[in-house]
């Protein structure tokens, strides 16, 4: 089967999106797949080498051009839109046909932008290419009532440019845009914006080492990967030295993978670390091996996470701690303690998105690490059984339907390929 892996977003090592092109197309070709990467056409040349991947996308995944306060959201929408159909017709001609259209942690833009796509180049339904699209962040809807009176409130544009994005592509040819997501409580929301089935995937990270935790000295607490404001980074600088104050046992790692996402907590953290000797800075994006060994290396992982920000959308790396089997610091009421839970892991939660609240969670933690440690062992064993790039990109294949498929679906993308040529040669 010929599959197109498509990822505006993927850019720079720091994030999700690096470490899913390093795993999710291999898994594709240890299941006989033949795969061709995509991803923005800043692409850099280590994840040129690394990963096989081409650059390509023009329009980021996140790309803010206009930053008009009162619609550049729009305006952001509609350049991302055209610049997207037309890369994508490009792609098709110069690298297809494809039996499946992979794209990861798409956004409004992205998925507007497939089913133009596939209206405007295929003109019957069914004839195209599969499409699966990952959503890898929030809907930014918050909803409650019932079904048949729903209330929401809608926190972000995003709500608002996915249900346009369902609006333009149109009913009938949103069912060929199978959607996916690896957290249920962002499905319902997904479901509610675009009135189609929303898949619940496996988590697609690679699996670390799976490791016991015992209460070494020092014990090794770890805030790791590409740090934002969302991600409760500016806190860091209060709650690290409480810790460290009342536990003299215990140390900090803390990891930026992102030198310029923050450069000011950065800073603060950088001299902190030049007064406390129990506190690593490291400040440069890590991936693959480097990744996993970071995770390795730490007893307790801390996601100081915005707990609104996170009720609907994951995060991979409580994925890969999970599956480490080290012991969690994160929100309650999110995605991310339902992963927890839902494993019966070991976790410590925070309601307040504070400095106070985070450190007295870690502190928790640190109290009852013994016994939070063999409940993430075992958590992390049951995890490695479901969870993964193998099991994930099982689960793309299935939501497209292309299981048994494969041969017909070949020759249905090819007929269409040529019809396509063929009208261009023609206009």
């Amino acid at each position: 089967m010929q599959i197109l892996y498509a990822d505006a977003g993927l850019r720079g090592l720091e994030g999700h999106h690096a470490s899913s092109a390093a795993a999710l197309p291999a898994a594709f070709q240890r299941l006989g797949h033949d795969v061709t990467v995509l991803g923005h056409r800043e692409l850099s040349r280590a994840l040129q080498l690394s990963t096989g991947a081409k650059p390509f996308f023009r329009a980021f995944t996140y790309d803010t051009p206009s930053l008009d306060p009162i619609a550049g959201w729009l305006t952001n929408f509609a350049i991302a839109l055209e610049a997207t159909v037309l890369d994508l017709r490009r792609a098709w001609l110069e690298f297809g046909p494809f039996d499946l259209v992979y794209f990861n942690s798409a956004k409004p833009a992205q998925i507007a932008a497939l089913g133009q796509w596939i209206k405007a180049e295929f003109v019957t339904t069914g004839v195209g290419p599969k499409i699966v699209v990952e959503l890898g962040t929030e809907a930014g809807l918050d909803r409650s009532g019932t079904a048949d009176a729903p209330t929401f409130v809608v926190r972000e544009p995003t709500a608002l440019l996915y249900r346009h994005a369902r609006n333009w592509i149109g009913k009938k040819w949103m069912r060929e845009v199978k959607l996916a997501t690896v957290a249920e409580e962002a499905a319902k929301e997904y479901e509610f914006l675009f009135d189609v089935p929303v898949k619940v995937l496996p988590f697609p990270q690679p699996q670390p080492l799976l490791r016991r935790r015992m209460f070494n000295n020092p014990l090794t607490i770890g805030l790791l990967g590409h740090q934002r404001l969302d991600k409760g980074w500016q806190f860091a600088p209060e709650f690290i030295p409480r810790v460290l104050q009342r536990y003299p046992s215990v140390r900090f790692i803390a990891h930026q993978s992102d030198p310029e996402s923050l450069p000011e907590v950065d800073a603060r953290l950088s001299e902190l670390a030049r007064r406390e000797p129990r506190l690593e800075l490291i400040i440069v994006p890590a991936i693959n091996k480097e990744w996993h060994a970071l995770i390795d290396r730490c007893d307790i992982v801390v996601l100081p996470y915005d707990p609104i920000r996170y009720r609907g959308s994951y995060s991979a790396i409580v994925g890969e701690a999970l599956a480490a089997g080290a012991p969690l610091v994160l929100p309650s009421e999110t995605t991310l303690s339902s992963a927890v839970k839902a494993n019966e892991g070991g976790a410590s939660y925070f309601t307040e998105w504070k400095a106070e609240p985070i450190a007295k969670g870690i502190a928790e933690t640190i109290d009852n690490f013994d016994v939070l440690a063999r409940k993430a062992y075992s958590a992390g064993a049951v995890w490695r059984e479901r969870h993964g790039p193998d099991p994930f990109v099982q689960g793309v294949i299935a939501a497209a339907g292309l299981d048994g498929f494969i041969g017909r679906a070949r020759r249905a993308t090819t007929q269409a390929k040529r019809g396509f040529r063929n009208l261009l040669a023609r206009s």
